[in-house]
């Protein structure tokens, strides 16, 4: 693959399965209206477990195996979603995310992506786990409790064996997800 001569704007997302996505897309449908806001397309639901952001196209192969040295040795995994969610919480809210738990798989490769590709190695807040759903067109409040309804009663789950680093490209009719590596997880002895 020929690189591309300018900085790439990385992320490392976990994608849910199709049947995940396509429910969340249904959710996402009700709620855009409620909120004034734009739905998330379908294919680009997902979780970031690393925002990279821009990173010099001469370093894609260092970015490349720091993630798959993070990803090594780690278990595949079970995501549920847990709720629906309004973000920022201290503010008027910019966006509506449905929140997933936070399996122990999960929060130590989001540590270990922030030691080795953070700059001073750390995050500086706390790691929660969500799918963007909807984008307000303006920051506004959102009453959570009004969307815990709007969840489907059987649980949202799936299990998760391959980790991606993505680069995104913005444009007028939005980003672009394209994969640059996939990166497989060793099996956990169950599924739960």
């Amino acid at each position: 693959m020929a690189k591309p001569r300018r900085n790439l704007r990385l992320f490392v997302g976990i994608y849910p399965s199709e049947p995940v996505a396509t429910r969340l897309s249904e959710v996402a449908a009700t709620i855009a209206p409620l909120v004034d806001g734009r739905c998330t397309r379908e294919e680009q639901l997902h979780i970031t477990a690393m925002f990279l952001g821009d990173t010099p196209t001469a370093g894609l192969d260092d970015v490349i195996e720091s993630v798959n040295r993070s990803v090594s040795g780690l278990h595949s995994f079970t995501l549920q979603i847990e709720r629906l969610i309004a973000l920022p919480e201290v503010r008027a809210a910019r966006l509506v995310a449905a929140e997933t738990n936070l399996p122990g798989p999960l929060g130590e490769l989001h540590d270990r992506l922030v030691t080795r590709l953070a700059h001073g190695g750390r995050s500086g807040r706390p790691f929660r786990p969500h799918l963007t759903l909807v984008r307000l067109r303006r920051p506004a409040a959102v009453d959570e409790s009004a969307l815990q309804g709007l969840l489907p009663e059987e649980p949202l789950t799936w299990h998760v064996e391959t980790i991606h680093l993505m680069r995104s490209t913005l444009s007028h009719a939005g980003a672009q997800h394209h994969e640059v590596d996939a990166i497989r997880l060793g099996r956990s002895g169950h599924r739960r």
